[in-house]
C-alpha cells in the first residue's frame, strides 16, 4: 500500500512537470511570434520612413531595434 501511494505521488509529480513544460513551451513560442511581428513592423515602418525622405526618423527606429535583436540572438547562441 505504501508503494502504491509513493507510485501515485510520483505519477502526479511527473504529470505536473510535463504540463508545466508544455505551458512554458507554448509561452515561449507565443513570445517568439509576437517579437517577430514587432520586429517586422518596426523594420517595415523604418523602411517606409526611409523611402519617403524621413531618414532620421527611420534611423531612430531601426538602430535600437537592430541592437535589441542582436543582443537577443547573441544570448540565444551563448545559451545553447
Amino acid at each position: 500500500m505504501i508503494l502504491d501511494q509513493a507510485e501515485s505521488t510520483d505519477k502526479r509529480h511527473f504529470e505536473f512537470a510535463l504540463e508545466q513544460a508544455k505551458s512554458e513551451d507554448r509561452g515561449k513560442k507565443l513570445c517568439i511570434w509576437i517579437g517577430g511581428f514587432v520586429a517586422l513592423a518596426g523594420f517595415s515602418g523604418a523602411s517606409y520612413l526611409g523611402i519617403h525622405g524621413h531618414e532620421v526618423a527611420a534611423l531612430s527606429i531601426s538602430l535600437p531595434l537592430v541592437t535589441i535583436l542582436a543582443m537577443i540572438v547573441g544570448n540565444r547562441f551563448l545559451d545553447s
